[in-house]
């Protein structure tokens, strides 16, 4: 769900007495969470659709599962967390600066 559907949510906790920092901080987890869960499975879909790839061609399995392949896996889940992350930065920080009162008429 994204932040600005969640106005209303984030004015009554600020409104309640939650600070800026706190409302910032749930947010952020929250993009970082499903970063990490898109970049976990993105690693496992991809690694899935290479080793069926390989049995179904003339490729050996153990051309495509060498170890140098797992820093790329790992590179690939790295990018989804930070991606997931910066682009939850902005709208964390706006949400986290709205006045309730604003965030309530929403």
């Amino acid at each position: 769900m994204t932040v600005s559907e969640r106005r209303g949510e984030i004015g009554v906790l600020r409104a309640v007495g939650i600070h800026r920092d706190q409302v910032l901080r749930t947010l952020l987890v929250e993009a970082t969470l499903l970063g990490v869960g898109g970049g976990a499975l993105g690693v496992v879909l991809g690694t899935v659709g290479v080793v069926l790839v390989a049995l179904n061609t003339d490729l050996p399995l153990d051309a495509v599962l060498v170890p140098a392949n797992g820093l790329v896996a790992l590179g690939a889940f790295a990018f989804g967390a930070t991606v997931a992350l910066v682009g939850g930065l902005y709208p964390a920080y706006r949400a986290a600066w709205e006045p309730p009162v604003e965030s309530l008429r929403g």
